[in-house]
């Protein structure tokens, strides 16, 4: 990949991605700042308002840096939400907005990337999350659209050049306004700020690694549970615990 490439980051206006934005600059990324949200004005980088929920949005995303830079190196799909919640009546546009940010969008990007560099290097970079391996009670929508995009990326990734990368960041509960949004849910037993998982996103740029677990505390305890099973079922009580109590659940 050239110098200075060029690097799409979405939800730059928060959370993980307002931390990773400045290392990017840093780091001599030519950067395309999107968010749902305003972002402020810089001279160290574009910003394209964005809602990723919507294809054509990414698409005019995707021209915009194009005419700007004449190609796209990285995208980092970052932008995502979650529902802290008991299991609500039945609402189709509800489950179709969140699988629509959080999960289709990530992997429209990957099928995007793939088809405008045609064979050339890309780098692909999706905010998954634990809950991926570790689903917890209270995030049943939020975790099966981080479940689908870890599948997504184990066969995709089968389909690419080698000198392509879809890259998949695991990060546990991050100290942000996240889980303030998703419904008050209190954040997970586990948790690290989201400068610390922005550093282990720089660190993945540049190893061009498949999997990054900005929690070495997680990364072990995963690997642990592959041999002892209870591990996860001990976290998963103690979530539900907590659920129970929020919800006043009698069981």
């Amino acid at each position: 990949m050239s110098s200075n490439p060029v690097v799409i980051l979405t939800g730059a206006a928060s959370g993980i991605g307002a931390a990773l934005l400045p290392l990017l600059i840093r780091g001599g990324y030519r950067v395309v700042a999107s968010d749902i949200a305003s972002l402020p004005e810089s001279d160290d980088h574009l910003n394209y308002r964005c809602d990723v929920g919507d294809p054509q949005h990414i698409d005019q995303l995707l021209t915009f840096t194009i005419r700007q830079f004449g190609k796209v190196d990285v995208f980092i799909a970052n932008a995502g939400f979650a529902y802290y919640e008991k299991a609500p009546a039945a609402d189709w546009s509800r489950t179709d907005h969140i699988f629509r940010v959080n999960a289709f969008a990530p992997i429209y990007v990957a099928h995007k990337m793939s088809e405008l560099n045609n064979g050339q290097p890309f780098q692909v970079m999706i905010t998954a999350s634990a809950m991926s391996f570790w689903p917890l009670p209270g995030y049943a929508q939020y975790a099966a659209t981080k479940a689908a995009l870890h599948a997504f990326a184990v066969a995709y990734r089968h389909e690419l050049a080698s000198n392509q990368h879809l890259q998949l960041v695991y990060p546990i509960g991050t100290r942000t306004s996240f889980f303030d949004r998703a419904n008050h849910g209190p954040a997970p037993l586990m948790t690290q700020s989201a400068e610390q998982v922005a550093k282990a996103m720089m660190e993945g740029l540049q190893s061009k690694a498949d999997t990054i677990y900005p929690s070495t505390m997680f990364k072990l305890m995963h690997r642990l549970n592959q041999v002892f099973p209870v591990v996860r079922s001990i976290v998963v009580a103690l979530e539900k615990r907590g659920f129970k109590n929020k919800f006043k659940v009698n069981r």
